[in-house]
């Protein structure tokens, strides 16, 4: 079944990106394979949900956030001039407890992101299949990501909040601020707007799901393609 479901991708991306002058052709070939090898759109639909599953499983262990450079959380940009005055003030170790907090904010709450992938395949058919892999390389990726991103963040928001919470994160970029104070003069009595935590957090562990997807997929069609052309 995984062998048939992987010749299926190879031959429409094969087929599409070859700009056949009727789409309906790629849509006959697909049709004909989902037929053979007993495919039915619930099936693909957990095909896509498994790929974006697996991810959100991958983000969801200690220091997946912490030690991939790509999708690393530090201080809201808003802070940069603090974060550079307070490290070369000698408060380099309080920067980073508070951004390796805020990557095991997003470690830890990154797995309820699973029921919105999941639902966001429900609308998946042959016909949308196909338009996706005709229009963009990403295509799957981008198709989760438009469907579930924003109901994502939403969710992750309040649980990332008790999280920080928890771990005293807002005190502790208090306490940045306040080190930032005493030693910044007068240039140190101002605090630029920043956005609030749980929302900066929940926005980039979302956003990293959708990046180290697209990864995936790249590397998933260019696997695809090689096993089609072996057979």
């Amino acid at each position: 079944m995984k062998h048939s479901i992987l010749i299926l991708f190879s031959i429409l991306s094969i087929s599409l990106t070859a700009q056949l002058p009727d789409i309906g052709d790629a849509s006959n070939k697909a049709q004909k394979i989902f037929d053979q090898a007993n495919l039915s759109s619930e099936k693909i639909q957990e095909l896509v949900a498994n790929f974006g599953v697996d991810m959100v499983l991958d983000l969801a262990t200690d220091k997946a956030f912490q030690n991939d450079a790509q999708i690393f959380i530090p201080l809201p940009s808003e802070y940069n001039s603090i974060k550079e005055k307070v490290v070369r003030y000698g408060g380099e170790k309080l920067v980073n407890s508070v951004e390796t907090k805020l990557n095991e904010a997003a470690e830890q709450t990154i797995e309820y992101a699973k029921p919105h992938i999941k639902s966001a395949v429900q609308g998946l058919t042959l016909a949308s299949i196909v338009d996706i892999l005709a229009n963009n390389k990403n295509g799957l990726t981008n198709y989760l990501e438009n469907r579930s991103y924003q109901n994502i963040v939403s969710d992750l928001e309040p649980i990332v909040k008790n999280k920080l919470s928890e771990t005293g994160t807002y005190q502790g970029l208090n306490d940045v601020f306040k080190l930032y104070r005493r030693y910044a003069g007068f240039f140190g009595r101002s605090i630029p707007d920043g956005p609030d935590l749980e929302t900066y957090v929940a926005q980039k562990a979302a956003k990293a799901l959708f990046i180290k997807l697209a990864q995936r997929e790249a590397s998933f069609r260019a696997e695809k393609l090689s096993l089609l052309m072996r057979n």
